[in-house]
């Protein structure tokens, strides 16, 4: 029921969003097709239509699941959550979520997680799974040793 009412709630801001563009507006603010970085659209002033009343209510789901069609915002809102949980981006976060509702409205989750993001849109299609988890396991290695390193860095300067 609660995944309908977010389907619903999306459908009806893709509405909005079409009818707001057809009627000619003279937004000077650009509408961000296939932007999937969140920090990105904040720094380019990129039309807007904020989400982020969804963080709080995904923090009372125990195991979220994001299924929806291809262009409709699932990277860009898993970025948002980067952005909104990392605590690397701490600094930011009036930057970044003063405008919307979550930085009026923060919990208290945000910012206090050491976050990994893992990319698994570099499995080929028509890759053996062994060459693809290798190619996923040694940038995740990567990744995780430079997270280590900056997080090491951070507790020993504060």
């Amino acid at each position: 029921m609660y995944h309908r009412v977010l389907w619903f709630i999306d459908i009806y801001y893709q509405k909005i969003d079409i009818e707001f563009r057809n009627r000619g507006s003279q937004v000077k603010r650009p509408i961000p097709y296939g932007i999937m970085n969140y920090a990105e659209l904040v720094r380019d002033n990129a039309y807007f239509v904020d989400k982020t009343r969804f963080i709080a209510k995904l923090e009372e789901i125990h195991n979220p699941v994001f299924l929806r069609p291809r262009r409709f915002g699932k990277s860009l809102f898993c970025s948002m959550l980067h952005y909104y949980y990392d605590r690397a981006q701490e600094k930011r976060f009036e930057e970044l979520f003063g405008h919307t509702w979550i930085g009026k409205n923060p919990t208290a989750r945000h910012n206090q997680f050491i976050v990994f993001k893992g990319d698994f849109s570099e499995i080929g299609v028509h890759q053996q799974i062994t060459e693809s988890g290798t190619k996923i396991g040694y940038s995740s290695v990567k990744r995780i040793v430079h997270m280590a390193r900056e997080a090491s860095m951070d507790h020993e300067s504060g």
